[in-house]
């Protein structure tokens, strides 16, 4: 039977092919969630290993944090944009995780985040969280925690005011939304 449903997976493969989540070309068998070119061409920055990188810059002087960095270069219509809105617009979990294990594999040649015992996701609010089902962030953290050996703590950090969309907002519009939201 088993050989059977080999084959069956395989047609229903053809005709209904797995896409991957940064360039929605086909998947291959053993690829999961992105094509192998795209999984080894993301566009890191390696700002991780730069402790003066230019996304630091931009909290000096706002905000004390031992490490920022951002894992890719973004571009609009992008690979890195086409998974996140997969996992953010599609559901796609995995494609959270995968960016949290890859997160993890990076941060973990970094001197400043190799020490990273505990990862706490941004939650959502009650009722934004009961709309889409899960919390992308916890998805990310999941995956960043497997490769950083760290605990996941999703309770530590309530959001008490339910906000709306910020992906029409700029910077500053950003910022005053997200003022005593969470406790």
């Amino acid at each position: 039977m088993k050989f059977r449903t080999g084959y069956l997976a395989d047609f229903i493969s053809l005709i209904f092919p797995k896409l991957c989540a940064a360039c929605n070309g086909s998947l291959v068998k053993g690829e999961p969630v992105l094509c192998t070119d795209c999984l080894y061409n993301l566009p890191y920055t390696n700002f991780h290993l730069q402790p003066d990188n230019i996304v630091a810059r931009q909290f000096w002087g706002k905000l004390k944090a031992e490490g920022v960095y951002s894992l890719y270069h973004f571009t609009k219509g992008g690979k890195v944009q086409n998974m996140v809105h997969r996992l953010k617009y599609d559901g796609m979990q995995q494609v959270g995780v995968l960016l949290g294990e890859l997160a993890g594999e990076q941060l973990s040649k970094s001197e400043i985040f190799r020490t990273v015992d505990l990862i706490i996701p941004v939650p959502l609010h009650k009722s934004r969280l009961r709309k889409r089902g899960f919390n992308q962030s916890t998805c990310f953290a999941d995956g960043l925690a497997t490769k950083l050996i760290a605990a996941v703590e999703d309770n530590n950090l309530v959001r008490v005011i339910a906000t709306e969309t910020q992906t029409r907002k700029n910077r500053f519009s950003r910022f005053i939304n997200m003022q005593e939201v969470f406790e």
